[in-house]
């Protein structure tokens, strides 16, 4: 048997709790992750998990191997990433966290990074809004919005541009605003950021600074159900501009104060240290800064114009 594959999936079952989702992360099926640790097992002597039809557990004897198959797998991805510096090539599994916009993004893109770094694999996690970064084995965590923690080591890579929109069902019924202001009158929704956002801020005709306290009575911690409930008229929601352009030049969202610009998103990319980062790992966050985020439009499908905000 593979005794290093095997080893790799037992780490991932104990710190998942889950045969399922290791064997989701692997793009292999559960009987196949099951039949892998029972190999191990069997090459070991011990039995490494309790299973019950609610919960899996590591056996005593599990612990303790799960503590040398840590070792085992450090010490071979360090071989390898001091091999790969050797080489000065980018060779390994890099894990990248994201949210639905930019993951999907990012998996439009991915034949350009695979090309250029054929001894590269990226194990792509989508959708989620938090991370552990050491616990879920992750090697960056690209998000939306500034970090909120003074711990984590992070790096803003961009900023998405956004747009005050709602759908024209709900201005019939509520009026449209003119001004930030008058969203104080409005159900607005707030598109799901770390720490929230409880006032939208704009910038004016000559450089006005307007924060608005918002609210309203729906929300929700997915982007796409903030979206869908102003497409059905729910409320005002501010959303990143490339996400809605369809929505926009089909006429089933409409810009809203013209003239008044909202702060833009950053987008941050956090990760476990600064130091020592391997070749694999440098080769995704050039790949993130440049190729996603530093193209003038990344998504290559054209803005909505000026003449969307009349």
């Amino acid at each position: 048997m593979d005794l290093i594959a095997a080893l790799a999936t037992f780490a991932r079952v104990a710190e998942t709790g889950s045969f399922s989702a290791a064997a989701r992360e692997r793009g292999a099926t559960q009987s196949a992750i099951s039949r892998q640790i029972t190999g191990l097992e069997a090459e070991l002597g011990v039995r490494l998990f309790q299973r019950t039809t609610r919960r899996l557990a590591l056996t005593e004897d599990g612990q303790e191997a799960l503590q040398h198959a840590r070792l085992v797998l450090e010490a071979v991805a360090a071989t390898r990433d001091a091999a790969a510096r050797r080489r000065g090539e980018a060779a390994g599994l890099v894990r990248l966290a994201a949210p639905v916009l930019l993951g999907n993004l990012i998996a439009t893109r991915m034949p350009d990074l695979l090309a250029r770094h054929p001894a590269l694999s990226v194990h792509l996690v989508i959708g989620r809004t938090a991370h552990d970064l050491v616990e879920e084995g992750l090697d960056l965590w690209l998000r939306l919005g500034e970090s909120t923690h003074a711990t984590e080591v992070t790096r803003t890579l961009g900023r998405i541009e956004r747009l005050v929109l709602a759908a024209p069902a709900y201005l019939a019924a509520r009026g449209r605003p003119v001004h930030p202001r008058d969203l104080a009158e409005h159900d607005c929704l707030s598109p799901p950021v770390p720490g929230g956002e409880r006032a939208w801020r704009f910038t004016g005709p000559g450089g006005e600074e307007v924060a608005v306290p918002v609210g309203g009575r729906f929300s929700a911690d997915s982007g796409e159900a903030v979206l869908r409930a102003t497409l059905a008229g729910v409320g005002i929601t501010l959303a990143a501009e490339v996400a809605v352009r369809a929505d926009v030049v089909a006429g089933r969202l409409v810009p809203l104060l013209a003239g008044f610009a909202p702060d833009p998103l950053a987008v941050t990319l956090v990760y476990p240290s600064r130091r020592n980062l391997a070749p694999r790992v440098r080769a995704v966050i050039d790949f993130l800064a440049h190729d996603i985020l530093g193209r003038p439009d990344p998504f290559g499908v054209g803005g909505i114009g000026t003449d969307g905000l009349r």
